[in-house]
């Protein structure tokens, strides 16, 4: 089973212009502990990047077809580094689809889950429609799934550990999280019966 989310949109013509532009601010600045002073920073494939510059990009945008896609991609673990994560996988969406995109991400720690937002132009760098069938979704989680097991493998493994352990536990422990995190953590037998 993937570990990593990856789901989408896409904003339509040059109507939906404005509603994109309202949506980066929401990314940006919807509320939040992992909410910085200004703002969340978006950031592409080398840098931080400016609510200007993401403005400017929009602004390139012929108006015509789709002008924006979204992305909302959650490795399910929360010490990924979000923005190292992003770009491999955008960059592995790149080459698979031929295309340099403009593209942005910002990370949001606000949920249980960490997750990023990545905004696709609707037009790529050379200025090509950019569109996303079902199976570009399926290949951000593959590719997701083998960041995460290469670079946390040991996490996932002991999430996976702790999970399965978890679902043995017998009513009581389930209702007691601490007394059964023990159990797990330190092999504790449970009382039977």
């Amino acid at each position: 089973m993937s570990a990593t989310v990856a789901k989408g949109r896409f904003w339509g013509s040059g109507r939906d212009k404005a509603r994109l532009v309202n949506y980066a601010k929401y990314i940006q600045h919807r509320s939040g502990p992992d909410r910085e002073a200004g703002g969340r920073p978006f950031f592409d494939r080398d840098d931080d990047v400016s609510s200007k510059s993401f403005k400017a990009e929009l602004a390139k945008t012929d108006g015509r077809g789709v002008i924006g896609h979204e992305f909302i991609l959650s490795p399910g673990l929360n010490t990924v580094d979000q923005e190292t994560y992003t770009r491999e996988l955008m960059a592995k969406l790149e080459q698979e689809k031929g295309q340099r995109f403009r593209w942005l991400g910002s990370g949001h720690g606000n949920t249980e889950h960490g997750h990023i937002h990545v905004i696709v132009f609707g037009t790529d760098e050379e200025g090509r429609r950019v569109n996303f069938r079902s199976a570009d979704y399926g290949h951000l989680r593959e590719w997701g799934d083998r960041y995460l097991e290469r670079e946390h493998g040991i996490e996932r493994g002991l999430d996976r550990e702790i999970a399965a352990a978890e679902r043995e536990l017998p009513g009581e422990e389930k209702a007691r999280p601490e007394r059964g995190c023990s159990r797990v953590l330190f092999g504790i037998a449970g009382r039977q019966g």
